[in-house]
């Protein structure tokens, strides 16, 4: 079941929304002050002036659809091109509207999963570049050659069972302070 967030709705809309919500699968919350974000769609229903938070929940992980007036849909898209929101002109259809959000929440769901893998990759480079300076400093001051300062390096972390890193950075704190 999908979760589905309605924002800025007029209260008749909303509670329409909601209740065609809940009859196709839906399960429609109310948004939280901590503004919590788990993956599943978000259902934004537009002010000309609120582009900007709709970015902000999706970079969230949330799926983002915006109901946008049709006089404002075409300038909403292009604000929010490559965002990863999803806009949509008002009258919509009950099958678009549930089309889209779980289209929504299956964007939100991937890109979750691809900042989750820039984040370990940027991690990976970060220790990597520590490894290398590790390794120029044994090269500086102990005179090894880069070859030996890896091997020197490899050797440590698997006998003391400690991440390369943490070798790497014990390096550092002998030889840099």
């Amino acid at each position: 079941m999908t979760k589905v967030y309605l924002f800025n709705a007029a209260e008749k809309e909303r509670e329409k929304a909601a209740a065609y919500l809940k009859a196709n699968g839906f399960r429609v919350c109310v948004p939280s002050a901590s503004g919590e974000a788990d993956g599943v769609a978000a259902l934004f229903l537009k002010k000309e002036e609120e582009t900007k938070f709709a970015e902000k929940l999706c970079q969230a992980g949330l799926g983002v659809v915006v109901l946008a007036e049709k006089k404002t849909a075409a300038a909403a898209e292009q604000k929010l091109a490559g965002t990863g929101v999803l806009v949509l002109a008002r009258p919509v259809s009950g099958a678009t509207l549930a089309a889209a959000l779980k289209l929504a929440a299956a964007v939100g769901e991937r890109l979750r999963a691809l900042d989750e893998e820039n984040g370990r990759l940027r991690r990976t480079i970060s220790d990597l570049k520590l490894i290398d300076r590790a390794k120029c400093a044994l090269i500086q001051y102990l005179g090894m050659n880069e070859k030996t300062a890896h091997r020197f390096i490899e050797k440590q972390a698997m006998d003391r069972r400690i991440p390369r890193r943490d070798v790497a950075l014990e390096i550092l704190k002998a030889y840099e302070s």
